[in-house]
Order: structure tokens, then C-alpha cells, then sequence
């Protein structure tokens, strides 16, 4: 799609670019994969597409098979799978070529609980890899036990955005709407807070102190 106005950079490269892509793994919410395929000649497709070559190729597989709890069913063909099953070798085709961003769009959803927690644990390690993992999700359990920071949208505007302490920490925002803004009002409204946006006329600001004028 091309956009109507603006640009999108990943890794500070313009995302329509070839090189930006390579260096991406995605999941969707809903995805569908040849059923007659193994899991292993899945993910041996996405490898070649990604330039994996030779026993670099056969070994990174098998890694990965492990990383996401398929360890001796790569043999089997995707139609056998349960749908975590699917769901889990959705999540190795998508890290096969050690990305260094991975998108995952409800990558939980389909999992029972012990699942969902091997998930959580295997973002935790693609974190300590080096990763970075952007993770969309409606479960907000999930997203108070494996995020870093968190980005709250609201028909497609991030209404608030920060790390998750900050997020969880109870301090109420305030929201002043004015006829301009100037250095002068933004050193003023800092005495009282921490300036989180300015969006035209609007100053968006966690309050965390009231102090007197005199003060």
C-alpha cells in the first residue's frame, strides 16, 4: 500500500525496502501454510527464501524446532498438526533467519495455558538473543509479563505509550488544551509533571506534583 503522506523507517531503513525486509520475521493472527508440507520442509522453504544454505540450513531447523517445542514432529505434515501446533511452527518460520525485529500479532491465541507460557518464555529468550520483539495483544496478562514498554491504541492513535512501570504505576494524566504553546508554558507545566506529548494545542502531561505559586 503506499501511504498518502509521510514515510515508515524499520532499522532506519524506508520499510519498502528489500533490505529492511530481510532483516524482519513476521507472524500474523491469521495465517494459513501449505497442509501438505512437513513442519520441517516448511521452514526449509522459508530458510531458502531467507539464503540459509547447506548443513547451516539443516542445523538452524533443527534448532528451531526446538526453540518452539516441535522437536521430532517436523516430520509430520502441517495437516496433522493441532492448531497450536500450527501455531508454534508459525512462530519458526518467522525466527528461522535470526531477524533482528519479529512482529507477532496474537501469537498466543491459540495455545492452552502450559502453551502460552513456553511462548512467553521463548520471547523472553529471542530478548536475551538480542531481538527485539514487538508484540501485539489483547491479552494483557501476557503483556505485564513479558513487555518492556507498551503503546496503547485507540482507533489507530497511541493514546499512551511508555515503559510498563510507568503505565502501571497509578499517577493520573492530565490533558490542558490552550489557544498556543510556548517554551514558557511547557517549563511551567514541568514543575507539575512530566510532559508526555504536545499535539497542536494540547499538552498531554503525567501529574505528579501540585506545588504553590510561590514555589
Amino acid at each position: 500500500m503506499a501511504p498518502t503522506t509521510g514515510e515508515a523507517r524499520l532499522l532506519g531503513i524506508p520499510a519498502g525496502d528489500i533490505g529492511a525486509r530481510r532483516r524482519v520475521g513476521y507472524l500474523p493472527e491469521n495465517f494459513r501454510f501449505h497442509d501438505w508440507l512437513t513442519g520441517y520442509s516448511l521452514l526449509d522453504f522459508h530458510a531458502r527464501l531467507a539464503g540459509i544454505s547447506g548443513a547451516k540450513r539443516r542445523a538452524r531447523i533443527a534448532e528451531v524446532l526446538d526453540m518452539v517445542g516441535l522437536n521430532g514432529r517436523g516430520g509430520d505434515r502441517i495437516r496433522a498438526y493441532s492448531k497450536g501446533m500450527t501455531q508454534r511452527i508459525g512462530l519458526a518460520q518467522a525466527i528461522i533467519h535470526e531477524p533482528e525485529l519479529v512482529l507477532l500479532d496474537e501469537p498466543t491465541s491459540a495455545l492452552d495455558p502450559v502453551g502460552r507460557r513456553e511462548v512467553r518464555d521463548l520471547i523472553r529468550s529471542l530478548r536475551a538473543r538480542g531481538m527485539t520483539v514487538f508484540l501485539n495483544s489483547h491479552l494483557l496478562s501476557e503483556v505485564e509479563m513479558v513487555c518492556d514498554r507498551v503503546a496503547i491504541v485507540d482507533q489507530g492513535r497511541v493514546v499512551r505509550s511508555g515503559r510498563l512501570e510507568e503505565l502501571l504505576g497509578g499517577m493520573p494524566e492530565l490533558r490542558v488544551t490552550v489557544d498556543r504553546i510556548d517554551q514558557d508554558l511547557l517549563e511551567l507545566m514541568a514543575h507539575h509533571g512530566r510532559v508526555l506529548d504536545v499535539r497542536d494545542t494540547t499538552v498531554i502531561l503525567v501529574w505528579t506534583t501540585v506545588r504553590s505559586p510561590r514555589g
